[in-house]
């Protein structure tokens, strides 16, 4: 009987020992897959992030590309609408120089016209007082 309670005994603490082990070795286990956990999650967290980045610097690329290629598209069409706009401006001054030269043409024709009117009335009325004063001298 004491060699049964001795060997309960030795079983107990053999089983206590054996299960304090197994504990011991399920807690670094344990421990061990979270720290590899961990690094795991580290490793796919950076590689989320890295892809994220290009993805996102990708995407701000075509979009800068998008947007440069809009600006250009109405940087033409505005340089376009200012040449139109030049040539009408362009046309019209030569229409107003146009109808300027030809006013001041106009002018020109109706001022010779009346000095010449002038001309011939003052031609006119010296002869009249060239008449008047041969009449008097004759008297």
């Amino acid at each position: 009987m004491q060699l049964e309670k001795a060997l309960d005994r030795a079983a107990t603490r053999l089983s206590e020992e054996a299960e304090r082990r197994f504990d011991q070795q399920i807690k670094g286990s344990r421990e061990k897959s979270a720290e590899r956990l961990s690094r795991e999650l580290d490793k796919s967290i950076e590689e989320f992030v890295r892809q994220a980045e290009a993805e996102v610097s990708d995407r701000i690329a075509q979009l800068a590309r998008q947007t440069a290629d809009r600006m250009e598209r109405r940087l033409r069409d505005v340089a376009r609408a200012a040449e139109a706009q030049a040539e009408v401006a362009g046309e019209r001054l030569r229409h107003i120089s146009e109808r300027l030269d030809a006013a001041l043409a106009a002018a020109e024709q109706r001022i010779a016209a009346y000095e010449e009117e002038v001309d011939l009335r003052l031609d006119a009325k010296l002869d009249q007082v060239e008449q008047a004063v041969r009449a008097v001298e004759r008297e």
